[in-house]
């Protein structure tokens, strides 16, 4: 305005942007340097999640450490236009997939189905930087939280440092790092469910049927509906067969309901059974009791029930399936075709109940653990329940999982059969791919020899040449 002193604007000979960008490359050079022992970036989680919306997408590759290159739908974003200056988030190592972790996550965790990411690392964060109060440390909930977050974190190395250096702003760190691993976990269920659901119809019959002997009566064995292998509506307590193997072991042969004295499986679907009284709502089965699926096919309402949970074909092969692929479901002890399997992919090198641990092994560390987790994907593919939710009607899937961990607890007998028996049907060997009959080294005693060198001496000692002509 011409009544001014004030004087004309200077054009810009730069973009303070293009500053900004300049003073950050200059005086981050260090933080980049220090960024390769990181294992988070923020920045980077937000690219990967927008960019993994199809979730089958690949990372392209990276000219070099510390370079701004862009993938997929980021070329008019670059990542210093949206740097947080607020943040103590340090500087990213690129090549971390946080999708991957997300389905490493889902097979160590079992549970990870049914507490968010956000609520584990929130929870483990407040626990390690004693922000917990001891009322909520002793809660049964938030004691299974912590043993998530424990084997969450150790599936990648720097994630637990990264995590403790910014508790202070952890709800922006976990609300990036949920997104992208809850995309993975999600991914998992997903390969699973349909992996058992469409073929579980082909595992659901006893190997050895029943014969007229002294304990087993000879009765027409019942058969699931031809419509049933397809139609998952038909599935569950709409169908005689699904339903026994669903319906609590405790209505088999119970004196409380005289009317249902045989066991479904055995029984012709002309005889009424328990099904019958579960389908139309009399009565009710939820996670408490024990379904008859996770018992071997004939397994009687008793205290042998104690040694033989968990020991079913139908589980068994599921387990086969899922950690050695679907071909090997019906295959003999160990066997294994085609690509790697879920068990190589994972590091799997041994079945056990849920609790995490590594093993050292002359060059590297290798996750050794796995949850039965995949029993609630059992469950679930012999439903009618069209899509996955937590909740069945008063089947709580989530109880049902702790319910199965609780069977280990403080039984070693159990835990040891049964992680054999695993162990013998995935990888065909009861101590699964771990050194067999490793014992801890004993720097004192002297070393075992070999057959030749226990003759060799045997010689010297008889007097005898141990190089004989």
């Amino acid at each position: 305005m011409a009544g001014t002193d004030a004087p004309p604007p200077t054009p810009p000979t730069s973009s303070p942007m293009a500053e900004r960008t300049n003073i950050i490359a200059e005086s981050d050079q260090a933080a980049r340097i220090a960024s390769l022992q990181a294992q988070v970036d923020v920045l980077k989680v937000i690219a990967a999640s927008k960019g993994r919306r199809g979730r089958k997408r690949k990372r392209q590759p990276r000219s070099a450490p510390g370079l701004d290159a862009t993938d997929d739908g980021d070329e008019e974003s670059p990542p210093t236009n949206h740097r947080r200056t607020s943040s103590p988030v340090p500087e990213p190592d690129t090549d971390i997939d946080f999708y991957k972790l997300g389905r490493m996550t889902a097979r160590h965790l079992g549970c990870a189905v049914f507490d968010d990411v956000a609520t584990i690392i929130t929870v483990g964060v407040k626990h390690d930087t004693a922000l917990l109060g001891d009322e909520e440390e002793e809660s049964i909930a938030n004691k299974h939280i912590l043993e998530s977050y424990e084997i969450f974190w150790k599936q990648q190395p720097g994630l637990h440092d990264l995590l403790l250096r910014n508790h202070q702003n952890t709800d922006f760190l976990v609300a990036l790092l949920a997104r992208s691993v809850e995309g993975g976990i999600e991914s998992v269920r997903s390969d699973d469910s349909s992996t058992v659901r469409s073929r579980i119809h082909n595992w659901i019959f006893d190997p050895s049927p029943p014969t007229a002997d002294g304990d087993t009566p000879f009765v027409p064995v019942s058969a699931p509906s031809a419509g049933a292998a397809t139609e998952k509506s038909l599935r569950g307590f709409n169908d005689a067969y699904y339903g026994a193997l669903m319906m609590p072991l405790e209505y088999k042969d119970n004196e409380a309901y005289p009317e249902y004295a045989l066991d479904p499986l055995l029984t012709p679907l002309t005889i009424i059974s328990p099904v019958d009284g579960l389908r139309s709502g009399n009565y009710s089965a939820d996670a408490k009791q024990s379904p008859c699926f996770i018992y071997p096919f004939g397994q009687k309402n008793d205290t042998s029930a104690l040694r033989t949970a968990l020991d079913s074909p139908i589980m068994l092969r599921c387990s086969k399936a899922i950690f050695q692929g679907p071909k090997a479901a019906l295959e003999v002890d160990g066997f294994h075709a085609g690509r790697k399997g879920n068990a190589k992919i994972i590091g799997l090198r041994t079945f056990t109940p849920r609790v995490h641990r590594l093993c050292r092994l002359p060059s590297k560390l290798l996750p050794t653990s796995i949850a039965l987790s995949h029993v609630g994907q059992v469950r679930f593919a012999l439903s009618s329940q069209p899509e996955w939710n937590r909740w069945d009607g008063a089947f709580d899937y989530e109880q049902f999982f702790w319910s199965i961990v609780d069977m280990f607890t403080n039984k070693p007998n159990f835990t040891a059969r049964t992680i054999a028996r695993y162990n013998q049907v995935v990888f065909g060997n009861p101590n699964g791919l771990e050194i067999a009959n490793a014992s801890p080294a004993n720097p004192i005693a002297a070393p075992e020899m070999s057959y030749m060198e226990r003759m060799r001496a045997q010689a010297l000692a008889n007097g005898e040449d141990d190089d004989p002509l």
